[in-house]
């Protein structure tokens, strides 16, 4: 069995040194790492290029098409059995394999653990927890870097949605939970860091959230109409979304809708009432 890492990258050059030395100081050497430029315009090839006398990385370059794209094709090339997804500025621990293989990971479709995010410079443990409905209330996190998939498993749901440009890894996490009789493992260490600038990350933005989101509960439209709970949810984040686009008048529908769906939840009634009365 082996593990295929793949990373990919946009105009990352200051950092994608650190995201490919925590794979390459594996204590386990049973793996490959393959590298997906999307389009850079930097020095990123210049940077990757000293790693590519290791016969165990692999450089594939593609005209910007985004990460769910790079991702999807990193992993049509992947040799290994098993893939993690790395993002270009994170971190794996180095005894990462090493551990998979002592808890008999090939044994097991999806593999899930902690890590470190530091989000704007302060750091907290983000651990597998019970996501709710749409996940079949699995225990999970599905944040690149955090979990292991089965290549076979992956290729069987999709791989990633190259439609979905904000909560990609969620979107993928959702399909894999409605696999019928899924081997699941957490292991209960922190293996990794997950850094997150939000000032600085477009997909973070929300002209980019809300057209995923839309689609996202489109494509998924079955799921959160069986609970009301989720529906009620998404039909807020909406109207979240609209309110910071400064788009009253929908954000007004959508937070009725949401306290209509779910009457007993007071805070989008709360909102509508808001809005309505700073007309």
């Amino acid at each position: 069995m082996m593990i295929s890492f793949i990373i990919p990258t946009y105009n990352r050059a200051k950092t994608i040194n650190k995201a490919i030395n925590s794979v390459v100081e594996q204590t386990n050497n049973e793996w490959e790492l393959i590298l997906v430029d999307d389009g850079s315009s930097d020095n990123t090839k210049e940077i990757i290029s000293p790693y590519l006398r290791d016969h165990r990385v692999n450089y594939l370059y593609q005209a910007n098409q985004g990460v769910a794209v790079a991702r999807n094709y990193g992993a049509g090339r992947a040799k290994g059995d098993y893939l993690i997804f790395l993002d270009s500025d994170d971190t794996i621990e180095p005894n990462l394999i090493e551990l998979l293989k002592k808890n008999n990971y090939s044994e097991y479709d999806v593999i899930f653990w902690s890590i470190k995010r530091e989000v704007n410079g302060e750091t907290k443990i983000s651990s597998p927890k019970n996501m709710g409905f749409l996940y079949k209330n699995r225990v999970i996190q599905f944040l690149a870097g955090s979990v292991c998939y089965k290549k076979s498993l992956f290729k069987t749901v999709g791989g990633y949605d190259p439609k979905m440009t904000f909560g990609e890894n969620y979107e993928l996490g959702i399909r894999v939970c409605q696999v019928n009789n899924l081997r699941t493992l957490t292991i209960k260490k922190v293996l990794g860091t997950y850094y997150v600038d939000t000032l600085n990350r477009t997909s973070n933005s929300i002209t980019n959230k809300l057209p995923s989101l839309i689609h996202q509960y489109k494509k998924h439209k079955v799921l959160f109409n069986s609970s009301k709970h989720e529906k009620s949810k998404i039909y807020y984040f909406f109207g979240y979304l609209l309110e910071k686009s400064h788009k009253n008048k929908l954000a007004k529908r959508f937070y009725f809708a949401s306290w209509k769906v779910a009457p007993w939840k007071p805070k989008p009634f709360i909102k509508f009432i808001l809005l309505s009365l700073n007309k």
